[in-house]
């Protein structure tokens, strides 16, 4: 059987869709009860149906098929943690209609409490 290469490609990237679709669903929300705040109730998933930051980065932000933000957030201005919120850098996905200034504000908040501000 003879396979052509535009075949092959086809199924390359077929094949490599579904797994990157997949791939994000690893990650575990935390319990709801054990959430102090309302941006750690919106990344675990319990605020907003289809905002699920916990499904790749895991509900204690440390990684599970997506990056571990102890390492991503240092790293970042607070304005470069509202762009990728709004952008969706790679393979996140963009929130910047699923999300409000205010919402977006409490994330970046909730991110420096976690892990820290930018290193200089």
């Amino acid at each position: 059987m003879v396979i052509s290469s535009h075949s092959l490609s086809t199924w390359l990237v077929i094949g490599s869709v579904a797994l990157l679709s997949a791939g994000c669903r690893t990650g575990q929300a935390l319990p709801a009860e054990t959430l102090d705040s309302p941006a750690a109730r919106l990344f675990n998933g319990y605020s907003k149906p289809n905002v699920k930051c916990y499904s790749c980065h895991n509900g204690d932000g440390h990684g599970a098929s997506g990056p571990n933000l102890a390492e991503r957030v240092p790293k970042l201005s607070d304005e470069g943690l509202l762009s990728t919120i709004n952008e969706g850098p790679s393979l996140m996905p963009s929130y910047r209609d699923d999300l409000t200034e205010a919402e977006k504000r409490e994330l970046v908040s909730w991110l420096r409490q976690r892990f820290g501000k930018p290193r200089k």
